[in-house]
């Protein structure tokens, strides 16, 4: 189950009040994690895989134009990573980041199934569409 970060919540709730206006965001990044994160930062944050064939900080991923009531996007790329190793990974986390120069953590969760076990020679792409963001 994913969750809205705890700095992307309180950013969003003071740009929300007027109380301060949100950072641009120019994109965002999916990061696979070996742990499971939580809400709270810095301490939940995950531990970011650790495999041959593996982006750290993560790829970019896009998302369709959120609808509905609550409001629902899902990814409409299909990030690809290969272990390119000699030993398996394992997929735990999830963690969606923006851009910036100075990346802030928006949402965060677990893979359905997890862990997911990447054995060597493998590749993991999310489906388009395979990753549901709600809120609301």
């Amino acid at each position: 189950m994913g969750a809205y970060d705890q700095n992307a919540a309180i950013a969003t709730l003071k740009a929300n009040l007027g109380l301060a206006s949100y950072p641009s965001v120019p994109g965002t990044n999916i990061r696979l994690g070996s742990t499971a994160p939580t809400a709270l930062n810095p301490s939940g944050l995950m531990t970011e895989l650790s495999m041959t064939g593996y982006t750290p900080g993560g790829l970019l991923i896009t998302w369709a134009t959120p609808t509905g009531s609550p409001a629902v996007t899902s990814n409409t790329n299909s990030p690809l990573w290969t272990n390119s190793g000699t030993t398996a990974g394992a997929l735990t986390g999830i963690e969606i980041w923006t851009t910036n120069v100075s990346p802030l953590r928006q949402f965060q969760g677990v893979w359905a199934g997890a862990p997911i076990i990447m054995p060597p020679g493998d590749e993991y792409a999310p489906a388009v569409g395979g990753i549901v963001l709600a809120l609301g």
